[in-house]
């Protein structure tokens, strides 16, 4: 083979060689639905990058330097009457063009789409039968399911502050289904850190509920883990609607669990509890939900923990499957709302003298007892007030709190006073004497 041979199939492998990275920059363009007619591109169809990939703009006419706004709107799925969509500076919207075409009206999109916050489901629509009222939860509206837009037994916003006699029955013979989330546990565990131990490895924390919540206020919910326990993935917590039991009697009724703000799951009927759950695969060792109190009665709130290997811990009374620290569940809090005192009670009541005894230490003359010589005008100090002096000084000495105390008063009280009330008995007792002698 002759030099001219050899040097076209050089060259015939390199565009070979071309062609194959071209091919494999082709195949490895970004994937994406948009299309020319589906954007409203005017013309030129849609724009190359410099590896000739279409991308998700126009070639010409773009609105304010973006592409237009990716929807799966079509004349089909919305059932326009008039077969078109609307435009609107070069990009087709997701709304139908009337007939008259004077104005749009804005089309209903499937509620798996674009489910709106506060905009009820259609009388097409198929929702469950509720049990509740705003009225009996003490709120003013139900609020909507952002998924299924169906009103659910929660109220929207905080519900508003009620009285004893704003509250619901509690049917105990309640068999209605409720919208738990599936955490998928395997098994439960105990939720100890070892053996023979009585400390919890996750613990339900709400501050400030020592003697009841207060209705309508909002308080921070926390699960922390501990420092020798694994790290948990997902977690719910359940509030419940407890029969108030006081004095030995009990009472089925009750102002709701109140609602939390985010990732809560609303009760579909009055017996059913209000859920907050996350259900994610990320570790984590502690979370805080936002909770809002009802308006009134007592609730029973309930957390479930999921390790890292599907394990779930909780607690049930009467079951030993939690660590048990002073006779209280780490996983579950019962707690009432506090009763409101008249502004009347109170007024007319004396004031109760404190009964804490008074500190040993007398500071009384402790800054006559420390002054420098020259500083006494009144001459030296009796010993009562020098006594007492030295106790004080022994006292500052030790760095003890009760040193702090200002003794100007006891100094003047005790040191000044003292010593006018003596340098005066003596005169008078010296006038006596020179009168018996005269």
């Amino acid at each position: 083979m002759n030099r001219s041979g050899c040097f076209l199939l050089y060259i015939a492998f390199g565009i070979a060689l071309s062609e194959f990275a071209l091919a494999q920059d082709t195949t490895s363009c970004p994937y994406h639905l948009c299309t020319a007619e589906r954007l409203g591109c005017s013309e030129g169809g849609l724009r190359r990058d410099e590896r000739g990939c279409l991308l998700c703009k126009c070639q010409y006419s773009v609105v304010h330097n973006r592409p237009c706004p990716l929807h799966g709107c079509t004349v089909e799925l919305l059932g326009c009457p008039g077969r078109s969509l609307r435009k609107s500076n070069g990009c087709t919207l997701c709304e139908c063009e009337p007939e008259n075409a004077t104005s749009a009206e804005k089309s209903e999109l499937n509620p798996t789409v674009a489910p709106m916050f506060d905009q009820a489901s259609s009388d097409s629509q198929v929702c469950p039968q509720l049990t509740c009222t705003a009225q009996q939860l003490g709120c003013n509206r139900l609020a909507v399911n952002q998924t299924t837009r169906c009103r659910i037994c929660s109220c929207r916003g905080s519900p508003r502050r009620g009285n004893a006699d704003e509250r619901i029955d509690i049917d105990p013979n309640s068999d209605g289904q409720c919208n738990t989330p599936d955490l998928g546990i395997a098994s439960i565990g105990r939720n100890i850190i070892s053996r023979g131990s009585n400390v919890a490895k996750y613990r339900l924390v709400i501050r400030k509920l020592k003697k009841g919540f207060q209705p309508g206020k909002s308080y921070k919910v926390q699960i922390k883990a501990k420092s020798r326990a694994p790290p948990f993935k997902r977690f719910m917590v359940e509030i419940r609607k407890r029969p108030t039991a006081r004095n030995g009697v009990a009472a089925a009724t009750s102002c709701g669990g109140g609602h939390f703000p985010f990732n809560a799951t609303a009760p579909v009927n009055a017996d059913c509890p209000l859920v907050a759950s996350e259900i994610s695969d990320t570790n984590k060792t502690s979370v805080s939900l936002k909770w809002t109190a009802p308006s009134c009665g007592c609730i029973e709130i309930r957390a479930i923990v999921v390790d890292f290997n599907n394990v779930g811990y909780r607690d049930v009374e009467g079951e030993r499957s939690s660590g048990v620290a002073g006779g209280k569940l780490p996983l579950m809090r019962t707690v009432c709302a506090k009763e409101r005192r008249s502004s009347s009670v109170g007024k007319n009541k004396k004031r109760k003298k404190s009964k804490r005894k008074k500190a040993w230490v007398d500071v009384d003359c402790c800054r006559a007892a420390n002054a420098p010589p020259t500083h006494r005008r009144q001459g030296s100090i009796n010993d009562e007030c020098e006594m007492r002096g030295k106790v004080y000084s022994l006292k500052k000495y030790y760095k003890l709190p009760h040193a702090l105390k200002s003794c100007r008063k006891g100094y003047k009280r005790c040191c000044i006073k003292n010593v006018k009330q003596r340098m005066r008995a003596h005169r008078n007792k010296g006038r006596s004497m020179r009168r018996q002698r005269i």
